[in-house]
């Protein structure tokens, strides 16, 4: 048996290659390497030159020509939204709460108990609920905003969050 996984094995990882980056402040750089070979290769930015240094930049700007990354690149270039910039960031934490979520549903799921499952879902809902209007309440009760559109903006990325924590 384990001569057959050897065997399985080696069949997947023919033609196969493990990519590997590295990044800083400036820069990223991608290199990667054939399984069964012992000498890494590193992708260039421009063909035929050795040009390795990638920026760190996801995007630049139409309207003022700053280069954007992370929340704001995919704002302003993807959504092309520029103020869902705040809403993307107040979303961020859900992707921990959903992936610990997702794991103990499925734990129970696999055990055959839905009712551990359904419970946890009415508790979400009603914790969402309740989060989403209390925060939103709150930020637009006690905070002062410059403009109604900052204003628009701050409390939906503040319900977007709400959203986020009771997950």
């Amino acid at each position: 048996m384990l001569a057959e996984l050897k065997d399985v094995f080696d069949k997947m990882n023919r033609d196969r290659y493990a990519i590997g980056y590295d990044l800083n402040r400036e820069y990223a750089q991608i290199s990667y390497c054939k399984i069964d070979s012992d000498s890494p290769e590193t992708l260039s930015t421009v063909e035929g030159e050795d040009t390795y240094n990638i920026p760190m930049v996801l995007s630049k700007r139409r309207s003022d020509g700053q280069w954007c990354i992370g929340a704001d690149a995919i704002a302003t270039n993807v959504i092309a939204l520029p103020g869902a910039a705040n809403v993307l960031k107040a979303l961020s934490p859900s992707i921990l709460f959903v992936c610990i979520s997702a794991v103990i549903r499925g734990y129970f799921n696999g055990m055959k108990d839905m009712s551990a499952t359904s419970a946890s879902q009415i508790l979400e809902q009603i914790f969402k609920c309740i989060f989403t209007i209390g925060i939103v309440l709150l930020m637009a009760t006690y905070m002062l905003f410059p403009d109604e559109e900052t204003k628009a903006q701050l409390l939906a990325a503040g319900a977007n969050f709400a959203t986020s924590i009771a997950t």
